[in-house]
């Protein structure tokens, strides 16, 4: 598809420049592994289906590919590259299909179904498209391709945000978090790290930054708000030993973010450009007195993705790349990092999504099951009045096909 940066009418040569996009959908598939539970379950046979777990982006979350600025329709003679941006947002990756259990109940497991159509996987994104012509694979650097898709030791390459849904659109949701890429390599080093300039001593990682009361509602188009919190809260980890021996600190600073909303919904998703004003700490570490805060000299951008659920609520993805500066000497000087760090939006509330649920009548017993753990079962013989009743034991909940309830709920603990 074609967007226009003008207002020409289609097919007019005036349609140009514009933005091309396609929506990718995918199919990818788990295969059964030998000697895993995908391929001999808990009783000997396969959990897996023969032709393994098949997986799907649904219809209303496309992966997308695009080229901005497009001058002219593509030909022979004008070929296009289709480029997958870090900022498009990581999609659900659902099952395609039911996998029942065909040793229910003889296998003691409880569960009639191992997963439902529908269910969620995981996340998926696009890695690396564009990053080469894949009509000159033959001269790729492949070590190069890899460190541009995957990054480095302890600098993670920018991933594309996966973020959660929420009950309202206001900006930032209470819950939520910003934080670097988490965990760690096989070599025991972080994924992500913020190393500074001058300062090779001196290394942080794990940053996350939570508690953001009071939120605002996000602009109307064509316009700009500002969110200021000074009660935000920082948990960063620090280092003395080359990306080693991290130990966590905690402290309370500012964050100052400016929202603005020029950009064109695409697919229903209303992309909001959003700057980090201020992001500004200071704590006790193991080496004395530390301050982080932004290098303004330099951009500290990212987006705020929203999208209206049609069952109510919203999907919200967002980033910020930070450039950070740290000081040692309370204020007095301050070194660069070397690079910009992501910063993830996270911790959507439970509860805000709508969890499936699913019953099947076995025998004299009616079996209810869900998928997020996260969540009770409750059950009510009406629902006028309703009394809902929490029915111990998580999932899958096995009754008697003549329970009193009538009305089944999931509630998030």
């Amino acid at each position: 598809m074609i967007v226009s940066h003008n207002s020409a009418p289609v097919g007019s040569t005036l349609n140009f420049p514009a933005e091309s996009f396609f929506d990718v959908f995918v199919e990818v598939t788990l295969p059964t592994i030998s000697g895993t539970v995908s391929g001999s379950g808990s009783s000997g046979s396969p959990i897996f289906p023969a032709g393994g777990a098949l997986l799907i982006n649904d219809s209303a979350h496309p992966l997308i590919v695009s080229t901005d600025p497009l001058t002219g329709y593509p030909s022979y003679s004008n070929p296009i590259l289709y480029l997958h941006s870090p900022a498009t947002p990581a999609v659900p990756l659902l099952f395609e299909y039911d996998n029942p259990n065909p040793n229910y109940p003889a296998d003691s497991s409880g569960k009639p179904y191992w997963w439902h159509k529908g269910d969620t996987f995981g996340w998926i994104q696009l890695a690396g498209h564009g990053v080469f012509n894949p009509c000159a694979k033959s001269t790729v650097n492949w070590d190069l391709f890899m460190r541009s898709v995957l990054g480095d030791v302890a600098h993670a390459k920018p991933s594309a945000p996966m973020g959660g849904v929420v009950p309202t659109s206001n900006y930032p949701f209470p819950t939520c978090t910003y934080s670097m890429e988490q965990g760690t390599n096989l070599g025991g080093l972080p994924w992500d790290a913020i190393t500074f300039t001058n300062t090779t001593s001196i290394s942080a990682a794990y940053l996350t930054l939570t508690n953001f009361p009071m939120p605002v509602a996000l602009p109307a188009y064509g316009s700009s708000v500002t969110y200021t919190n000074t009660n935000t809260v920082a948990n960063i980890s620090w280092s003395l030993d080359s990306l080693t021996g991290y130990v966590p600190t905690q402290s309370t600073g500012t964050v100052v973010v400016q929202i603005t909303y020029t950009n064109t919904p695409v697919n229903g998703v209303a992309t909001y450009n959003t700057t980090l004003l201020e992001c500004s700490f200071s704590g006790l570490a193991d080496f004395g007195q530390w301050a982080l805060q932004l290098d303004n000299t330099k951009p500290n951008v990212g987006l705020h993705m929203v999208e209206a659920l049609g069952q109510g609520g919203y999907r919200v993805t967002g980033f910020f790349d930070a450039l950070f500066q740290v000081s040692a000497n309370g204020g007095i000087s301050w070194t660069d990092s070397d690079a910009h760090s992501r910063l993830y939006l996270g911790g959507s509330p439970c509860g805000a999504s709508i969890e499936p649920i699913h019953s099947t009548l076995s025998g004299t017993n009616v079996i209810i099951d869900w998928a997020n753990p996260s969540y009770s079962l409750e059950g009510s013989t009406s629902l006028n009045p309703a009394t809902w009743v929490a029915i111990p034991g998580g999932s899958p909940a096995i009754l008697p096909a003549n329970t009193p309830y009538k009305f089944f709920r999931l509630t998030c603990d």
